[in-house]
Formats: C-alpha cells, sequence, structure tokens
C-alpha cells in the first residue's frame, strides 16, 4: 500500500531546509511519497543541493505559513498557509496524512476543519516519550493522551484514549497487550479520573489491553504503563515537565553533554542514561480520533526527527492505524 505523506515544509525552528533533507532522504531510501507544502520557489532551490528521486518528492505551493509568534485563530483564516492547505490535502484525499511541526494549536484546527472525525470519539493528542526499557526493547515508547486538546473530559473520552492508545502502541511498538493506566489530577484539580464502577469493569474486563488502574507521574517512568491516558491540561503540564527534565544539563556542561544529557532516574538497567523525549527514533506523537493520519513534530524538530515522522505517519496510514482505533473503541462499548 502506497503512503503519500503531505509535510509541512515552512512549519518548526528549523524552517523548509530540514524538511527538505527529509524529503530527499526518504525518496532515496523508502518508497514514501513526501509532498513538501510552502513555498515553492525557495522549496525547489532546496530541492537543487540534494540528490533525490522526484517521483517521490513533489512540491505543493503554499503562500503563507504559521510562524510561531502567530495566534492561531487568524493564522487558520489564511486558508493558503502551508499547514492548512496541507490538511486540505489530506481531507480531500490528496494525500494519506500529515507532519507539520508548527503549532500544536494551529494544528488542531487545521484537523477539525479538514479532517473527519471518528463517530462519537472526543479528539485527542498524544505525546510520545521513552517508555520504561525493564522490559522493553532498545526504542520501548511510552504515550500520554490527552495532551491539550480537551481541558476537560468525560469518563468515556477517557475510555476512548485508553483504547485507541493502546492501538497506537500496538501499531508503533508492536506491544500485543499494552499497560493502560489513568493519570491522576493534581491535588486539589477537579478530574474524571474517577469512573463509575461500570466503565472501571469494561477497562478491567478489556482484551486488547491491560488496565492497571490509576497512576502517578513517577509510575511513567518506571514500566507500569505504556499508555497513560488523563485530560488536556493535566497532560499538558506533565509533556512541559517531561520536556524541561529532558533539557536540563549539569552547569558548565559544553554543547555535546547539553545535547547528550539524560537524568539518573531514568537510567536503564545497564546504567546508560535513557532519552526521555524520543523526538528523533520517533518523530512525533498521533492526533488520536480522527479517520486520517496525523503526526505533530515537535517545533525543534531538525531532519532525523522530521524523516521518521514521515515513517511513522507511512506506518499508521499502512496499518489502517484510524481504523484500527475505531475498532478499538467499539469494542469497549
Amino acid at each position: 500500500m502506497r503512503a503519500r505523506v503531505a509535510l509541512d515544509a515552512m512549519g518548526g525552528d528549523f524552517g523548509p531546509e530540514a524538511a527538505v533533507r527529509a524529503a530527499c532522504a526518504l525518496s532515496l531510501e523508502t518508497d514514501i511519497e513526501t509532498i513538501l507544502v510552502g513555498d515553492e520557489t525557495d522549496l525547489q532551490q532546496l530541492l537543487d543541493r540534494e540528490p533525490y528521486d522526484p517521483a517521490r518528492v513533489t512540491v505543493r505551493h503554499a503562500a503563507s505559513w504559521v510562524s510561531p509568534e502567530e495566534d492561531p485563530l487568524r493564522a487558520m483564516r489564511r486558508k493558503k498557509n502551508s499547514m492548512a492547505l496541507a490538511g486540505s490535502m489530506v481531507g480531500e484525499g490528496e494525500a494519506d496524512a500529515l507532519v507539520t511541526a508548527g503549532s500544536r494549536e494551529a494544528c488542531l484546527l487545521t484537523l477539525q476543519k479538514y479532517f473527519r472525525r471518528l463517530p462519537g470519539i472526543v479528539p485527542g493528542f498524544g505525546f510520545v516519550f521513552a517508555g520504561s526499557h525493564k522490559r522493553r526493547s532498545e526504542n520501548a515508547l511510552a504515550l500520554l493522551v490527552d495532551v491539550g486538546a480537551n481541558d476537560h473530559c468525560r469518563p468515556r473520552d477517557l475510555m476512548a484514549f485508553a483504547a485507541m492508545g493502546a492501538a497506537y502502541v500496538r501499531a508503533v511498538a508492536s506491544l500485543e497487550r499494552p499497560r493502560v493506566g489513568i493519570l491522576a489530577s493534581p491535588p486539589g484539580a477537579k478530574s474524571s479520573e474517577s469512573l463509575p464502577e461500570t466503565l472501571l469493569a469494561t477497562l478491567v474486563a478489556a482484551e486488547d489491553f491491560e488496565f492497571v488502574g490509576v497512576v502517578e507521574e513517577p509510575d511513567l517512568f518506571g514500566g507500569l504503563v505504556d499508555v497513560a491516558v488523563c485530560e488536556g491540561r493535566t497532560g499538558r503540564s506533565v509533556m512541559r515537565g517531561i520536556e524541561d527534565r529532558a533539557a536540563e544539563a549539569p552547569p558548565g556542561s559544553d554543547s555535546r553533554t547539553r545535547a547528550l544529557w539524560r537524568h539518573r532516574p531514568w537510567a536503564r538497567d545497564d546504567g546508560k542514561p535513557q532519552a526521555l523525549v524520543e523526538r528523533i527514533n520517533y518523530g512525533g506523537s498521533p492526533a488520536l480520533g480522527f479517520s486520517q493520519v496525523c503526526i505533530h513534530a515537535h517545533r525543534q524538530s531538525q531532519t532525523p526527527a522530521l524523516r521518521n515522522a514521515v515513517v511513522q505517519a507511512a506506518l499508521l496510514v499502512r496499518g489502517q492505524f484510524p481504523a484500527s482505533a475505531r475498532q478499538a473503541v467499539a469494542a469497549l462499548r
């Protein structure tokens, strides 16, 4: 099955250079078709400097793009910005998946406008980070969902996130029966983590994943769960904390040490440091609850991360992930 990925070439801090290099490398290594969406003149000039297969890399012109400082609502009124155009291409069937490193808020607006929602399911954003290496492979991952699409969630929304998150981890990490938990909200915060007994019984009886109950933030790194579900405001806070800790390094460290530094509490069994945020390995995080595929990459993604975001998107397209997610949710009802 072919995979056509619309890559928002103007999103992110490193501009079109990183996107073009990623698309060119993929064209020589895989059969993925990458559609670079952005300023045609700039993109073509960059393409002229790189070796690539023209049968697998094309350009779609967009007159503008969404800058990180721009108000997302105002930006999305411009139908010809690169993110909106890439999203509309997926919605209209010209591409199979969207990859962008642009604003998360603008990305959500794009999906709501151009993608089809899965029936009866509230969409959510996932956040991929390093899972436990105690019982997993070298490239173990974990998924936290939701991280910002919904500040408040109903109990049935958390159930849907559990089913879709487990389907994602099965597809990407090849885990047959992922462990799923509900992440506790901070003390004093109103939350939906107290599910009715009937819904808890449904989660416990699920065949596609193992439900481990309510978990705390430290459990995310100890191998207790592969998927943690929560309301958006809780997930957003935890995500930012993980990213902040992943960026820290000892005072006075040189640039290489800062780039490689990881905290000891998340070390692997062999004592080697483990990446908290696996942007290079996993490329980005999925948008869940839609009939099409979207991977939202971090705004600081460089060529390797964007390359792997496109690979991940193609993997989900070929594995028919949206259909699997829909079936997983239906199995709980």
